[in-house]
């Protein structure tokens, strides 16, 4: 079901629901230690990549985040994508990656979210970075400057969250 694509009339969201399920089902083989749930992260990475519409590969890598999946491996494969070409696919990689902890790979998404023309993605990336345990002195400085001039509120509401809850460190 997850891969069937687009189902057409009232069922039409099934297939993404499917794929969220598989994430969610991922968490539990995961922390169980269930060995199928290697072969379900790798399916679910595939699904990202080859997917045939936009919407389906943002909802597989909403499902790795769903896996809540703590290997620094998993955040690897899912960063590439903050570069496909569909704004979605970007917002769903910058979502999964806040779930999955961005300290590892915050300096793709400070980058990403320097370049980043669509406000949807840049929310979905602010979101993330608002997750950031030990953020670094210049990109705090960056964003203390953008926020002023940050167009998108909710990329300027979660800017303020990191910037709050890093108010001792960077005052």
């Amino acid at each position: 079901t997850a891969r069937s694509g687009s189902v057409e009339g009232d069922r039409r969201d099934l297939p993404a629901t499917a794929t969220l399920a598989l994430g969610s089902l991922g968490r539990n083989l995961r922390s169980t230690e269930d060995g199928d749930y290697s072969s379900l992260r790798a399916d679910l990475l595939d699904g990202a990549s080859s997917a045939s519409n936009a919407d389906q590969r943002a909802a597989f890598l909403l499902a790795l985040g769903n896996t809540a999946d703590d290997d620094p491996s998993t955040r690897n494969d899912i960063v590439p994508f903050l570069d496909d070409a569909a704004p979605e696919v970007r917002s769903a990689a910058a979502n999964s990656l806040g779930r999955l902890g961005t300290d590892q790979v915050a300096d793709n998404l400070v980058r990403r979210f320097e370049s980043e023309r669509s406000s949807l993605v840049r929310g979905s990336i602010a979101e993330a970075l608002a997750t950031w345990e030990n953020p670094s002195p210049p990109a705090m400085e960056a964003f203390r400057t953008s926020i002023h001039s940050e167009p998108d509120e909710k990329a300027r509401y979660n800017l303020a969250l990191l910037l709050a809850k890093s108010m001792e460190a960077f005052p």
